[in-house]
């Protein structure tokens, strides 16, 4: 009887946690895909920003973006080991505001540009801070700690990449200079 009790109960354990692995994978397959769609989306709009710019400041940002957001990429495709980046898009957030910021040009398009980068930092910082904080102790969640560890060596550019924004935004809003600090 107690063997019987015992083998209910490993099966149990057994049939959650398979039903519950696949779950867990998909979200951390999510997590990544949402990590690499937020850099590709940077990628993308700095590389419109750097042809678009016509403020210095929002030029050499956007150049910026471009480098460590392609940065971040690798990181991510290290993290995923496979061999095949997959081919992510800007999400449709994303793009409806890369369409947004292509219909302007010069000081509407660099005042529009910073304050879509002050809020896409702002929302990296938090998922990056999310990231950071997930800690697994099961071999299974390699790939969250994975993810844990990259959040972290990433989140202090993005951060720098936010007060960047909000400097570069409020140069432009008050037409005051702000000496540059991109370079780091």
């Amino acid at each position: 009887m107690v063997d019987r009790m015992c083998l209910k109960t490993l099966l149990a354990a057994f049939l959650v946690s398979a039903f519950a692995l696949p779950g867990y994978c998909q979200t951390s397959v999510n997590l990544m895909m949402k990590a690499i769609e937020i850099n590709v989306a940077e990628v993308e709009l700095g590389k419109m920003a750097s042809a678009k710019a016509t403020h210095p400041r929002v030029k050499e940002f956007a150049e910026l973006m471009v480098k460590d957001h392609s940065d971040a990429l690798t990181k991510l495709h290290e993290l995923q080991g496979d061999g095949a980046m997959p081919d992510v898009k800007p999400n449709m957030k994303h793009q409806q505001q890369a369409d947004r910021l292509s219909k302007l040009s010069g000081a509407d398009f660099d005042r529009e540009y910073m304050k879509a980068m002050v809020a896409d930092h702002q929302e990296a910082v938090r998922f990056l801070e999310q990231q950071r904080g997930r800690k697994q102790t099961v071999s299974a969640a390699a790939n969250v700690q994975n993810m844990a560890r990259v959040a972290q060596e990433l989140l202090p550019t993005v951060q720098h990449h936010l007060e960047l924004a909000q400097q570069i935004l409020k140069e432009i809003q008050t037409g005051s200079k702000v000496k540059s600090q991109s370079k780091r």
